[in-house]
Order: structure tokens, then sequence, then C-alpha cells
């Protein structure tokens, strides 16, 4: 399931992802709220709270969410990335060095920095 994090500012969307995230979720959630953020505002800040494991992840979901990753490739500014592996951490600095913008891994602890980085 996706959902967006409200109270954060206008120019960061906020998303949590949790339990089975599925391809609708991604067309009926993630990708209105990215296009209207992108109307808005020429770069994209995003925080990203996962709570589920890559495992709940349905094929045509990691699917859309390729998709949409390359659909704005060139329009990410800052992405914080909270979840609480390890590996996916390590995983997050190697993405982090061929797509522009920033992204950066944070831990749940880490919460309040991810926000601070987005901003």
């Amino acid at each position: 399931m996706i959902s967006l994090i409200e109270n954060l500012p206008p120019h960061v969307i906020g998303i949590n992802i949790s339990g089975k995230v599925k391809e609708e979720d991604y067309k009926k959630v993630l990708e209105p709220a990215i296009e209207k953020q992108h109307k808005t505002h020429d770069k994209l800040n995003c925080l990203i709270i996962y709570d589920t494991e890559i495992a709940n992840f349905s094929s045509s979901a990691m699917l859309e969410d390729l998709k949409t990753d390359f659909k704005y490739y060139n329009k990410w500014n800052k992405v914080a990335i909270v979840v609480n592996k390890d590996y996916l951490k390590n995983v997050i600095g190697v993405v982090s060095a061929i797509i522009p913008g920033e992204l950066k891994g944070f831990s749940p602890e880490e919460i309040e920095q991810a926000k601070t980085f987005v901003k």
C-alpha cells in the first residue's frame, strides 16, 4: 500500500510504503501526486518511508516503480529513503551514483534528518 505523508513543505512529496504493494498503488496514489508536484515545481524532492519488504511488491508494482523513476529521471532533486534494512541503504548508495539529484538512505531513527535533507 502506498499512502501520502501529510504536513511536509509544499515542495516535498511524502510517501509511506507498507504492506502489500500493487501496481494500482502507483497509478492511483503516487503518480498523481508526482504529476501534481511536477506541475508546480521544476525539481522534485521526495521523502519515502519503506515499512515493508521488497518481497511484498508485486512484479507489476516493481515495473511501475521503474517506469515512474525514469519518467521523471531528470526532475529528481533530493530523495530521502527511510528504510530499516542496512543492505538496502547500501544499494541506495550505489544507485545514487547513477541518477541525477541527491539520493540518500536513512534509518527509521533518522527520520528527522531525512525530512531536513529533502527540505
